[in-house]
């Protein structure tokens, strides 16, 4: 296996001599002095020089969760105004991934129209992995060059839980030649949450309302998933566990409205992680029959039988007293604010004026 590689990087030596004058339109793959690979600074300059002619800027997701995407982008600074265009290669590996032994890539990296450059970078293969490089290399119209991509994370490891980002980028004066160019390689690593964000919704069925939970990840990396419940989206409340028997439930919040609209779901792992679903805002939740909101002196029940049991709470959650006469309620006593209906068990969140 290693001669192989070894036989790989002589022929693209060699071959990167000849072709020189074309790798401004885009850099092999295969460079970007990663675990097995070369360095652009084979061709561009004998060594990595200490004068770089420039800054690197890498703008990358330190803490990464599974299956997420994000934007990412590379910032070519000049500090010499010899230094004519610009250009870099990056790959994205998982951790011990060393001389191509088929560990391959954390992720997938996306092209994206790029509004800070002239031209867009590009992907492309060797072996395993996939590349992002330039394409073609930029002129420096100012000081700065931005080239942006999209990244997609598939890969997690719970015993070594890390992606490693190897960076190689190029200031050249664009003489056609190595000489007067300015290499250097760059290296980061990211961690990687052992969960996946959970996507959390509102429902609507019949007359009734509820919540929706898709876990994104594997069930056996959640150590626990509770519903948190607020009436301002910042002090919350845990009101319950929910059972992790599948990726897709539903639930209703039941009595726990009586907290508030706001919903989100905490979920925790085994190694002590946390992560929060996006919060929803249920209102009405879950009985959508009673009406108006807000109201004056009664709130009216669409089918309202006398067998249903019925009950008003407070904004404290202190139970109120009321009559009833028909599909009509009317509280006793002087009261405005938030009121809590109840009915078989399943609450609805009003206001009184």
């Amino acid at each position: 296996m290693k001669n192989r590689y070894l036989v790989y990087k002589v022929f693209g030596l060699l071959s990167a001599i000849l072709i020189m004058s074309s790798y401004s339109t885009g850099p092999p793959e295969g460079n970007t002095n990663a675990p097995g690979e070369g360095f652009c600074g084979n061709c561009h300059a004998p060594t990595m020089s200490s004068s770089i002619n420039g800054t690197v800027l890498f703008s990358y997701p330190e803490i990464i969760e599974k299956d997420s995407t994000y934007d990412i982008s590379v910032t070519l600074i000049r500090s010499s105004a010899s230094v004519e265009r610009g250009g870099f290669q990056l790959v994205a590996l998982k951790p011990d991934e060393s001389d191509f032994s088929g560990l391959g890539n954390a992720g997938e990296f996306m092209v994206i129209p790029n509004s800070n450059t002239s031209a867009n970078p590009e992907t492309g293969t060797f072996d395993t992995r996939q590349y992002l490089g330039h394409s073609p290399a930029i002129n420096f119209t100012s000081d700065t060059l931005v080239y942006q991509t999209r990244w997609k994370a598939s890969f997690v490891d719970p015993a070594k839980p890390t992606v490693n980002f190897y960076l190689a980028a190029n200031f050249a004066n664009g003489n056609g030649s190595s000489s007067g160019d300015r290499p250097k390689a760059l290296s980061f690593t990211s961690t990687v949450l052992p969960l996946s964000k959970p996507i959390l919704s509102c429902f609507d069925h019949d007359v009734r309302a509820g919540l929706r939970l898709q876990l994104m990840g594997e069930l056996d990396e959640i150590k626990s998933a509770t519903i948190e419940n607020a009436s301002d989206a910042l002090r919350w409340i845990e009101i319950g566990t929910l059972p992790l028997k599948s990726k897709e439930q539903y639930f209703s919040p039941g009595r726990a409205s009586l907290y508030g609209s706001y919903y989100r779901v905490r979920l925790e792992s085994f190694e002590g992680e946390v992560l929060y679903s996006d919060v929803v805002e249920c209102k009405n939740s879950p009985v959508s029959r009673a009406y108006p909101s807000p109201f004056v002196d009664e709130i009216f029940i669409d089918d309202l039988e006398k067998t249903d049991q019925v009950q008003l709470f407070n904004a404290a959650g202190q139970m109120m007293d009321f009559t009833r006469s028909g599909s009509g309620i009317a509280i006793k006593g002087e009261y405005r604010g938030v009121v809590f209906l109840q009915i078989n068990g399943e609450v609805m969140r009003l206001l009184k004026l």
